[in-house]
């Protein structure tokens, strides 16, 4: 099996503002012509399945590497969309999900382990709007301050 390009997507009703995976939507078939040029992978919600027949039928100006993400929330899974990618290997959103939420987390630790002691004390000490937690004075056991 080669490495997939592009998952395609039947229309996507519902917009999900959280989601974990970016979505192009293909109106029509001139929309195409950037991801075609395109190295990088992307998700691809065609609003007509006609356009998906065609660019499944024209390997040669579109490419042949596309699988479909199945269990998409809010996709409208039809007959015909079952009908005109039923050759293409499936992809599952869940499990897609998964995996990209597992990497973020590794990446997240990778991070925390080359932080260096002093890093991970100013990173507790900065606040979440952005201002930094200072102190002017403590007080030491014996009831003397130091600046």
């Amino acid at each position: 099996m080669k490495a997939t390009k592009h998952l395609i997507l039947p229309n996507v009703s519902l917009k999900n503002t959280e989601d974990v995976i970016g979505i192009v939507h293909i109106a029509n078939i001139f929309d195409m012509k950037p991801y075609v040029e395109s190295e990088a992978p992307a998700v691809l919600s065609f609003a007509d399945v006609n356009d998906i027949e065609i660019v499944l039928r024209y390997p040669r100006v579109f490419g042949d590497s596309y699988s479909v993400l199945i269990g998409y929330p809010g996709a409208e899974y039809t007959a015909s969309f079952e009908s005109s990618t039923s050759m293409l290997d499936k992809v599952s959103y869940d499990t897609l999900v998964l995996e990209l939420n597992a990497a973020k987390r590794a990446e997240h630790l990778r991070q925390l382990e080359r932080e260096t002691p002093a890093e991970r004390q100013a990173r507790t000490l900065d606040r979440k709007d952005g201002t930094r937690k200072a102190f002017d004075a403590f007080e030491i056991a014996d009831g003397s301050v130091d600046d």
